[in-house]
C-alpha cells in the first residue's frame, strides 16, 4: 500500500508534473474500491477540487455552467494549467550535449535520459529538447 508521505509528495508535484494528478486519482480509486478511508492529504486534495467545481455559478457569457465546472475541476486537480504557468526546470547546460552529440542521439533518447535524471515527464523533456535544438539551429545561422 502506498505511504502517506508518497501521497503528500505527489500532491506537491501536481503543478509541475503532469502524471502526478492521474496517479493521485488512481490511488484514490484504489482506496474507494477497497472501501478504505482516504488518507487526509488525499481527501483534502479531492475535497478542494470538488468544492471549487461545485462552487461555480452560472456565467453571463452564455456558456453552459457544466463546461466551466469541468474546466475548474480539471484545473483544481492539476490536469491543466493556465497559459504561462509554472514550467518544470531542466538543466541550463542542455545545449552543450545536444550540440556535441545531437546527430548521434534522437530527440527521444535525449528526452528519456533527461526524464530519468531530472524527474520530469517525457513530454516535458521532449518539448525542452526540441526548444533547445531550435535555439542551436538559430545560433548556427548567426555564425554562417
Amino acid at each position: 500500500m502506498i505511504q502517506r508521505d508518497d501521497i503528500a509528495d505527489l500532491v506537491r508535484r501536481v503543478d509541475s508534473e503532469p502524471g502526478a494528478a492521474a496517479e493521485l486519482l488512481r490511488i484514490a480509486a484504489g482506496f474507494l474500491q477497497s472501501r478504505e478511508p482516504l488518507p487526509d492529504v488525499l481527501a483534502d486534495y479531492l475535497a478542494v477540487a470538488f468544492e471549487a467545481a461545485a462552487g461555480v455559478k452560472p456565467g453571463t457569457e452564455g456558456k453552459p455552467v457544466e463546461h466551466e465546472r469541468v474546466r475548474v475541476l480539471a484545473k483544481a486537480l492539476g490536469f491543466t494549467r493556465e497559459a504561462g504557468g509554472q514550467r518544470k526546470e531542466i538543466p541550463k547546460d542542455l545545449a552543450l550535449p545536444l550540440a556535441v552529440y545531437g546527430n548521434e542521439l534522437s530527440d527521444y533518447q535525449v528526452a528519456n535520459e533527461i526524464k530519468r535524471k531530472h524527474g520530469i515527464s517525457f513530454n516535458t523533456a521532449l518539448s525542452r529538447v526540441k526548444e533547445m535544438r531550435d535555439k542551436i539551429a538559430e545560433a548556427r545561422k548567426l555564425l554562417e
